[in-house]
């Protein structure tokens, strides 16, 4: 097991003098002493910038508290919030719990969602049990309110027209006495369903302040990043984190981002930025969409923490984004992989500040067959195909506990792979009373057991330190006993010229095993190709490579257009929506290649012949009944 280190000092703000907050509240009303003139740079979409101070912000949310008492919001009322990065944001999300009523960040529609965005929201408001719904202003608000009630849904606003008539002193005092929990964190709906996160008033101060000791954050820290509000990893460890320690924020639009990840870039360049956090991909993406014409006076030497996390770290994207931009004062130590998720408020472990980033070769052999990390050195592996590299994420933050069990929930020995399990004050109260559309309860969810949060990730620990494998559920169990896990077949086909940046997405659809001549699982792997991409040359160089790093052969390659693979809000791509909408035939093809068509043939023929044995056994098992 290992524990987190409680006794780690530093000559950074006092944190001390931080423990007295109980409640996110408290941080509200002890802002205006601490946070001084820091504050909050926001990037827009449109790329306008706009600086308020922490006190100006909070000042905002409790005219916005104040507004929502009167629209008849009280204590434990759900508010959602349909909402992206921005000022009203904040004041909504702010002013909701000032009053004891408990904000619900939902991601706004997007262009895979704007179609059903709304109605699907207003079936999560629904089934959520929300009072009202507080959207962005570019939402067609008489849209969503003409859609009629909604459950228990009552009014729909925006925080200008919160806001509307209120005199700039009609504010409301943050409650001294709150309900327990602080707000509901919509998982991302990577591995299913977004689940409601119920996350506690303790789970969010232990956890900013664990993080920011681990950071050794300083007094004049700027933090940059474009990550969503939304999103937990922008929501906690961003915005909770950046007013619980009184630094400067830049927080850029998600849109502005994806459209020109320089921006990203730049503006850690002109705000001096020393803190930045961002998912795996979002590293790689910068490296393959960034133009070297758009670089000019950049200048990265103030950046000392890059955090990576919210997916499976890869050593190639960290090591390719230092090459690219080192001419640009990027150190190649600046790297923290981290390792988290929303049920545990957001951090869970950090690897060890100033040093580079640590690599476990292991035998992949081994860890299939036997379950454990055996250690691999490179020149005694026969092929590629035969080492696994995976990249250390470090060791519990302070108050955490982190174990590895096996299938009998037994904790397992060093090296020995199983479920991630997680202790501590960040992990969450529970889920929601709602209804699932799935058992949560079995292993390969992630689920609370007694005091202990089961994550749903394997991993293992080797030298006192943490290694993720990947989610139990989307594990791909082979021919041959073969254990592959879709992370590492995506990282592989990401980096096939003419696909585009993280599209990727690697899944199984399953064949009897009693059928003639089928396999248990078949592995499906689907991309995006760029624009003027021959889509066979693409089909033959991600077979080739797969094949070498890999040894195995995909069950059918699907080549999609742009924008056709599910994504959730933060990025990640859904892998069992990708699954479901392979097998309904509605993933928007680019063009089907001769190998997919074979592939589909083959399936439709094993399907055919499994339809053909189980009609024959009950036929002679009727035969048979008859004859008695």
């Amino acid at each position: 097991m290992l524990r987190g280190n409680t006794q780690k000092e530093w000559g950074g703000p006092a944190s001390e003098n931080r423990r007295r907050f109980a409640t996110v509240a408290d941080v509200l009303r002890g802002a205006p002493e601490f946070a001084g003139k820091a504050g909050v740079y926001i990037m827009d979409a449109r790329g306008s910038q706009e600086f308020r101070t922490y006190t100006q912000i909070l000042e905002n949310a409790l005219r916005v508290g104040a507004s929502l008492r009167i629209q008849g919001i009280g204590r434990l009322e759900r508010v959602m919030l349909l909402q992206s990065t921005g000022f009203d944001f904040m004041s909504a999300f702010f002013g909701a719990v000032a009053i004891g009523a408990t904000p619900v960040p939902y991601p706004p529609p997007g262009r895979q969602d704007h179609a059903n965005g709304e109605p699907r929201f207003m079936k999560t408001a629904k089934r959520l049990g929300a009072s009202a719904i507080v959207a962005d202003t570019d939402i067609d608000i008489a849209k969503l309110s003409a859609m009629g009630p909604a459950g228990t849904v009552s009014s729909v606003h925006t925080v200008p027209s919160l806001l509307e008539g209120m005199p700039v002193g009609a504010v409301v005092e943050p409650h001294t006495s709150l309900p327990e929990i602080a707000y509901i964190q919509l998982t991302s709906g990577a591995t299913g369903p977004m689940r409601g996160v119920e996350l506690t008033h303790r789970n969010i101060l232990s956890n900013t302040r664990a993080i920011g000791r681990a950071l050794e954050v300083r007094e004049d820290d700027i933090g940059v990043s474009w990550i969503p509000p939304y999103n937990s990893m922008g929501l906690v460890g961003l915005i909770c984190f950046g007013l619980y320690w009184g630094i400067d924020l830049v927080l850029i639009h998600p849109e502005r981002f994806l459209k020109r990840p320089e921006e990203w870039l730049a503006a850690i360049s002109r705000h001096r930025g020393t803190l930045s956090t961002a998912p795996n991909f979002a590293y790689h993406y910068a490296v393959r969409r960034c133009q070297e014409s758009n670089l000019e006076g950049l200048d990265l030497s103030s950046w000392r923490v890059a955090m990576s996390g919210a997916e499976p770290v890869r050593a190639q994207h960290m090591d390719a984004f230092v090459r690219r931009f080192s001419n640009y004062g990027l150190r190649r130590d600046v790297f923290l992989p981290v390792y988290g998720l929303a049920e545990a408020t957001v951090g869970v472990t950090f690897a060890e500040l100033n040093k580079p980033f640590g690599i476990d070769g292991i035998n992949r052999r081994v860890l299939e067959k036997e379950g454990r990390a055996e250690p691999l050195p490179e020149e005694g592996a026969k092929s590629p195909a035969e080492r696994l590299h995976l990249v250390s994420v470090g060791k519990p933050l302070e108050e955490i506990d982190v174990k590895i069990v096996g299938d009998d929930g037994q904790e397992l020995d060093d090296r020995h792979c199983g479920e991630i399990c997680v202790r501590g004050p960040n992990v969450m109260k529970g889920y929601t009373a709602d209804k699932p559309s799935r058992r949560v309860d079995s292993p390969g969810c992630t689920r609370l057991q007694g005091e202990w949060l089961m994550t749903g990730d394997l991993g293992y620990i080797a030298e006192g330190e943490l290694y993720v494998l990947g989610r139990v559920c989307d594990a791909i169990e082979t021919a041959r006993e073969r254990l592959v896990f879709p992370e590492e077949i995506e990282l592989f086909v990401n980096s096939v010229d003419g696909i585009r940046a993280g599209s990727a997405v690697a899944f199984s659809v399953t064949a009897s095993a009693d059928a003639e001549g089928a396999e248990p699982n078949l592995l499906v792997i689907a991309y995006e190709l760029q624009a003027g991409t021959e889509a066979s040359d693409v089909e033959r160089a991600v077979k080739s490579l797969i094949r070498k790093h890999l040894s195995i052969d995909p069950h059918a390659l699907v080549a999609l257009s742009p924008g056709s693979v599910p994504k959730t809000h933060s990025g990640k791509v859904r892998r069992f929506l990708a699954r479901r909408l392979y097998l309904e035939d509605r993933l928007e093809r680019r063009q089907r290649t001769a190998g997919e068509l074979e592939g589909v043939r083959r399936f439709v023929q094993r399907a055919q012949t499994e339809a053909s044995r189980l009609r024959n056994t009950f036929l002679q098992r009727l035969d048979n009944w008859l004859s008695k």
